[in-house]
């Protein structure tokens, strides 16, 4: 596919095209992308249309110049990349060669490559990954990355679970708990799951981690990446509260079955059934003092009654009071 034709340059006020050579003619209008040629006093003889937002610029006709010029010392092929400041912004890599015309004068073949998609994609692909990492880091969670082998080989800079970055790095997975690994070495998508893991000082840890698998070309599991966050004392509240509900549901209970009774003997009975079902015991017995007789330090009960409940089952479990 051909260009746009050739335009020439004006060398001065005397000549309105320059004399070159058919073949140098036809080597910058091929050209697929914007081309120039350069004579030995630094000048811009010749251009495609291509070419036309650099030949209108002055800080890339500069760099034209300075670059044709050092090809033009050593005789060898230069290469750089120049920003156009304009509206909009433009950068272009410039490969500059030295030639000769059909009749043998010097001059340096200049080849432009639009570079300035790939650099707003580069620009937002980084403003892209300082977006998340700044938001990873502000939201409390963690972003951590494992290998085929199972050993984290990412932490983020801000640690997990009382551990620095650095002393999680190699590590294995599992070795801080069972359960580690099914959600670090995950083979397929996790939605949060919540895992108890040992931390640095000992102590358990509630994470909950998302997770991805990550496969190469061929298929092959190698590795996993997602976030984490330390979810400890939410789980430890709700599980405090849930103590606290039970109770309270218990008590209502038995104060129910109480009530409900006439007989005294059956209510406490009831009680004790409702006591064994709620703690899941195997067997219950409640105890109650009628007199009392202290002997030195220790106090004996005398008189003593109970109300015993005994479910079918050969557990050991057993609760009293």
């Amino acid at each position: 596919m051909r260009s746009a034709p050739l335009v020439a340059a004006h060398i001065d006020g005397q000549a309105a095209e320059p004399q070159l050579g058919l073949g140098v003619r036809d080597m910058v209008e091929r050209a697929p992308g914007p081309s120039l040629l350069i004579d030995t006093a630094g000048r811009i003889v010749a251009h495609n249309a291509a070419a036309e937002a650099l030949v209108i610029n002055a800080a890339a006709v500069t760099a034209l110049e300075r670059l044709a010029l050092a090809v033009q010392v050593d005789g060898r092929a230069r290469a750089s990349e120049v920003a156009i400041q304009a509206q909009p912004a433009h950068v272009w890599h410039l490969n500059l060669w030295p030639v000769k015309d059909d009749l043998g004068h010097m001059l340096v073949w200049a080849f432009a490559t639009d570079l300035t998609v790939r650099e707003r994609l580069i620009g937002a692909l980084k403003d892209s990954r300082a977006m998340y990492k700044a938001l990873v880091e502000a939201s409390g969670d963690f972003s951590w990355a494992t290998d085929g082998e199972g050993r984290f080989s990412f932490v983020s800079s801000r640690g997990a679970f009382g551990y620095e970055p650095w002393a999680l790095n190699g590590r294995y997975a599992s070795e801080f708990g069972s359960n580690a690994a099914a959600c670090f070495c995950a083979r397929e998508p996790k939605s949060p799951t919540d895992v108890w893991l040992h931390g640095a000082d000992g102590a358990l840890v509630c994470l909950s981690v998302s997770a991805v698998p990550v496969f190469d070309d061929s298929g092959a599991w190698v590795g996993a990446r997602g976030i984490a966050r330390d979810v400890t004392e939410a789980r430890l509240a709700s599980q405090r509260l849930d103590a606290i509900r039970r109770r309270e549901q218990l008590a209502r209970r038995i104060v129910d079955m109480i009530r409900a009774e006439v007989r005294p003997g059956k209510a406490l009975q009831r009680a004790v059934e409702c006591i064994a079902q709620a703690l899941e015991a195997d067997s219950c017995r409640l105890l109650w003092r009628m007199g009392e007789v202290r002997s030195g330090p220790c106090r004996r009960v005398s008189n003593r009654r109970s109300a015993c409940s005994r479910h079918a089952g050969s557990g050991s479990r057993s609760t009293g009071n």
